[in-house]
């Protein structure tokens, strides 16, 4: 029941009472991967270590979980922690081949570098939107790239779609 009430308080904004809850869910299921999950989303914006340790348990106890290594790899490069950081983007995309949020995630990341690991970026945000063509994030990531490349035509293709896909986006605009 804590962590569903969690969930719902987190979703709702009320982050410290979602705490309290998801801590207790922990508490009285420490191997419940999910929950080690939102628990550590919901510290991330505040507590970046708390967030770290609550993603590295989700990850121990759920390996192949791409989206939770995503979602590591983001509390570590803000930790500063760069070299873990691409290791675990690494894991996701192994342990998550054909998740396209996982793809769009770590491509958008890999895209904003130079040289090998830019086209690798493009494959992943490629192969994101082959898998799902609603996949907003990597259409955002795909006309970058365009712009970057001085491409008005594919630039104005990709972020139309992404627009169209996700309105509410700043990301997309």
């Amino acid at each position: 029941a804590h962590a569903r009430l969690g969930a719902v308080l987190e979703e709702a904004g009320f982050r410290k009472l979602a705490l309290r809850h998801l801590r207790a869910a922990v508490d009285a299921d420490p191997k419940d991967a999910a929950t080690w999950h939102r628990l550590a989303r919901a510290l991330s914006d505040a507590d970046t270590a708390g967030a770290i340790e609550a993603f590295g348990k989700a990850v121990a106890l759920a390996p192949e979980n791409g989206r939770a290594r995503v979602d590591l790899a983001t509390v570590l490069a803000l930790g500063r922690q760069g070299a873990r950081a691409d290791d675990e983007r690494r894991r996701a995309v192994e342990a998550a081949p054909d998740d396209p949020v996982v793809l769009a995630a770590v491509g958008g990341v890999l895209a904003a570098r130079q040289g090998a690991e830019r086209e690798e970026g493009r494959r992943l945000l490629e192969r994101a939107v082959r898998l799902d063509p609603s996949a907003a994030d990597a259409w955002v990531g795909l006309a970058r790239l365009a712009l970057d490349a001085g491409d008005a035509r594919s630039t104005r293709r990709c972020a139309s779609r992404a627009v169209a896909l996700a309105p509410g986006d700043a990301a997309a605009w």
